[in-house]
Formats: C-alpha cells, sequence, structure tokens
C-alpha cells in the first residue's frame, strides 16, 4: 500500500471505528453541554495525545523487526483484517437491524478532570480501544514503518484527523444541528462504513496470506 493509501485508509478505518458508540462519546456529548462546541476538540487532542504515544511504543518494536520477518506482519494483517471483519459485520448488522442508535440526549455525572486529561482516561477505560490498538493499530503500524517515519506520520494524521472529523460534528450537533444529522443518517453512515471496513478486510487477509505464503 501507498503512503496515501495509508493516509487516506486510516482515515475511513479511524472514522468508522469513532463513529461506535463508546465512552469517549458519551462524555463528548455530556461535556458539549456545558462546554460548547470547543468541548469536542479538545477532548479529542488529549485522546489523539494518547495515540501518538502508542503508536511510537508499537513502532519501536516492530521497525526492528517487521522489514526483514514477513511472517511478523502477515499475522498481523490476517489477525487485523479477522477484526476489521468482526467490526464491519456489527455495523453492518446494527445499522440494517436498527439496534444501533447515536444518543445525543445523554448527560453522565460530570468530571472534575480538564478536557484534555479527561480524553485520555476516558479512551484508556474502553476496553475496545485497547484491543483496536493490539489489532487493527498493530497492522497499520507495521505497513507505516515499512515506509520509514514518513509512513508513521501520515498514519498518524490520517487516524487522529478522523476522529478530530467527528467528535468535532458531535460537538457541532449537541450545540444545535441535530436536526440535519437524525438516527437515520446516523446508521447510513454506519452501514456504508461497515460495507468499507468488510472490504478493507478482505484486502487485509488477502496481503497477510501473500506475506506468509507468497
Amino acid at each position: 500500500m501507498t503512503v496515501w493509501g495509508i493516509f487516506l485508509s486510516a482515515y475511513l478505518v479511524g472514522f468508522s471505528g469513532a463513529l461506535a458508540p463508546g465512552p469517549l462519546l458519551t462524555v463528548t456529548v455530556n461535556e458539549s453541554f456545558h462546554r460548547g462546541f470547543r468541548a469536542g476538540p479538545q477532548l479529542v487532542t488529549g485522546h489523539a495525545l494518547l495515540e501518538v504515544f502508542i503508536v511510537a511504543l508499537i513502532a519501536g518494536g516492530f521497525y526492528r523487526h517487521v522489514k526483514d520477518n514477513p511472517y511478523i506482519y502477515g499475522t498481523v494483517a490476517i489477525a487485523g483484517g479477522l477484526f476489521l471483519a468482526w467490526m464491519g459485520w456489527k455495523l453492518i448488522a446494527g445499522a440494517a437491524n436498527k439496534t444501533i442508535r447515536l444518543d445525543l440526549d445523554a448527560k453522565p455525572e460530570g468530571k472534575k478532570a480538564g478536557p484534555l486529561i479527561l480524553g485520555a482516561i476516558v479512551s484508556l477505560s474502553n476496553p475496545f480501544f485497547i484491543i483496536w490498538w493490539l489489532s487493527i493499530g498493530s497492522l497499520y503500524v507495521a505497513m507505516a514503518v515499512l515506509h520509514g517515519l514518513k509512513g508513521l506520520v501520515v498514519f498518524t494524521l490520517g487516524h487522529v484527523l478522523a476522529d478530530y472529523t467527528w467528535y468535532s460534528l458531535v460537538s457541532a450537533v449537541v450545540g444545535g444541528g441535530r436536526k440535519f444529522f437524525n438516527q437515520s443518517v446516523y446508521r447510513t453512515v454506519i452501514f456504508s462504513c461497515g460495507l468499507f471496513l468488510t472490504a478493507m478486510a478482505a484486502y487485509f487477509i488477502f496481503a497477510g496470506v501473500l506475506f506468509i505464503f507468497g
């Protein structure tokens, strides 16, 4: 995959992951009620700083091994592809069955931590966040290190930009744009992202098999 292919797919895969309801989304809704639009970008900044640290940690291990051992890349690609396939199926099924929804009225208990710290803490408290980075995130870092520092920077920018896009939109919607982003629109976006994740899953599994057996 080219560097710009990594950027585009990292953005779309990251966007698909950000769309799924979770603790950070709930906190973003709550904070946006009290702090306004700026809450979304501030929370995501804390979330993004944590992710940059994680990328550096993962890259430190892969950089020494992945270029000289196609079996490592292949294994990670297949594992990440299988997890992407599961994510895609969950999104497609949830959208089709209307069991997934965007709760813009959730108001959990307020927290004393500032939005930057809160964004990082809430992310770490989410098991899905850890699983994502152990599977899909590791796969992308393994791909990115093949292009050196440029690849890592491009991947990180694409992934973080996806988070900023979604959570800034949520803050704007909470602040007064709900009528333009209803449940039907949300489920349509979710369904489309599910299809994209399924396609990416097939690509990564195929690439992993080629690396191991090709």
